[in-house]
């Protein structure tokens, strides 16, 4: 099942390789559901099929910190842009493989307590500090670097193809299509059966007005 939604605004994805397109949409809905690595691998992934396009590359071996160098040298792209997107780049490396000592604020955190975090009440007396305040921290402040992060590049890759694709009032207005379940039917492949009638997603169909 698929549902039509309307593509983010102020750039013609009609110009765009469709996947490129598909993929930046992808990590808008991601962000706006909290999914933020998901929306920082979509992003990443529509860069690579847009500087690919751009460049007209054809072979798959070309890894993207060297799309991203050629876009700059062949004028696609600014310096700013370049900084931006290989920091992009390394950002999906680091979460992929989660190597979190790599992250930002991995190692310049704050000293307080996790409840503190939660409930808003940080003190204003906390401290920045070179090491983790305790274990329990070690994964929780990189991974919660995510959900800023995602937004920031999120805006960013935004400008970069708003300028090279900006909208104007003849362009079409293209359909993203946000997809919800899929059935195989060939011969030889999976069938995806519904998802498992549990008490919190009848409870959730209810609330969507679903039976």
């Amino acid at each position: 099942m698929a549902i039509p939604v309307p593509g983010i605004a102020g750039i013609d994805g009609s110009k765009m390789v469709y996947g490129a397109w598909f993929l930046f949409n992808e990590a808008y809905w991601c962000l706006l559901n909290s999914q933020h690595f998901g929306a920082i691998v979509s992003l990443t992934a529509s860069v690579e099929l847009c500087l690919r396009s751009l460049l007209q590359e054809k072979s798959h071996d070309a890894k993207l910190v060297t799309l991203i160098h050629r876009a700059r040298k062949k004028g696609f792209v600014t310096g700013e842009e370049e900084a931006d997107l290989d920091n992009l780049r390394e950002l999906r490396n680091h979460y992929v493989h989660f190597e979190l000592e790599k992250l930002p604020m991995a190692k310049k955190v704050f000293e307080t307590k996790l409840e503190d975090v939660v409930a808003g009440s940080v003190p204003d007396s906390m401290k920045a500090t070179d090491a983790y305040p305790s274990e329990d921290y070690r994964y929780f402040i990189p991974l919660m670097a995510a959900v800023g992060l995602s937004g920031i590049y999120l805006q960013k890759v935004y400008t970069f193809y708003r300028r090279k694709y900006p909208a104007l009032p003849s362009s079409p207005v293209l359909t993203h299509w946000k997809f919800k379940q899929v059935e195989f039917k060939q011969s030889g492949m999976v069938r995806m059966e519904k998802p498992p009638q549990t008490p919190f997603m009848a409870k959730l169909r209810r609330l969507l007005g679903r039976r």
